[in-house]
């Protein structure tokens, strides 16, 4: 027989019975805490500054329908997780973090997020360190930041005033590492800011940006709003 802890994380099983699965446990148990996290949706989190504008908007705003996103992906998201942390701690154990998840805050422009940390290395100083899990087919096309990626840390230096950083992608299926230095650009920050205040006026008068992408673009391909406020009556 399930413990009560068990029946809470199966309860909303469909067909929920005797005949539950390890499987369940784990997926209900991810699901509730997608449904219960306590990230606060209705400020900008830097992690979403390289998104479609319509897209970062609505959850904003929290009140437009959208899929939900399947439990496979949610375990994706739980191993990146862990994998940030193995990461983390190799580099406190070697001395070398500064600031583990350092807060980044600007009221002004509504941001509120966290980096990876923030790397002493010697002589060089200090490095902004954004950590990023990718699988083997992404892997062997990273020749240089992806866009989306570049982005982030641009703004993360900006407003943790650090103006060099590291991205460190590392292959999921078999631990390979690249690594890119990058440096700050104060024109690219600039127009990231612009950007972000433009999304938190549609934000503030409860509007949505114009569509980014095509429908059938990568960005389109798997948001969880594609068909639900952008394409909602097309095939």
């Amino acid at each position: 027989m399930p413990t009560e802890l068990v029946r809470g994380y199966l309860e909303k099983v469909e067909g929920y019975g005797e005949d539950y699965s390890l499987a369940d446990l784990i997926n209900n148990k991810l699901r509730q805490e997608e449904i219960f996290s306590e990230r606060d949706m209705t400020v900008f989190h830097p992690s979403s500054v390289g998104y479609c504008a319509r897209k970062v908007a609505a959850d904003m705003i929290g009140t437009y329908p959208k899929e939900q996103i399947e439990e496979r992906i949610l375990r994706v998201f739980q191993n990146g997780h862990s994998s940030h942390e193995r990461i983390q701690n190799w580099f406190n154990e070697m001395g070398i973090m500064v600031e583990e998840e350092k807060r980044l805050t600007d009221d002004e422009l509504n941001i509120k997020g966290n980096c990876d940390g923030v790397l002493e290395l010697g002589d060089d100083g200090l490095f902004v360190l954004e950590i990023k899990t990718i699988s083997a087919k992404g892997y062997r096309y990273i020749k240089e930041p992806k866009p989306k990626h570049y982005a982030q840390i641009q703004l993360y230096m900006h407003l943790a005033e650090i103006h060099k950083g590291i991205l460190f992608y590392e292959c999921k299926d078999d631990q390979r590492i690249k690594e890119f230095k990058v440096e700050y650009d104060e024109e690219f920050v600039e127009e990231l800011i612009e950007k972000i205040k433009y999304i938190n006026e549609c934000v503030a008068n409860r509007e949505l940006p114009e569509r980014q992408y095509e429908k059938n673009s990568f960005d389109c391909r798997y948001c969880e709003y594609r068909e639900t406020i952008c394409w909602p009556d097309e095939d």
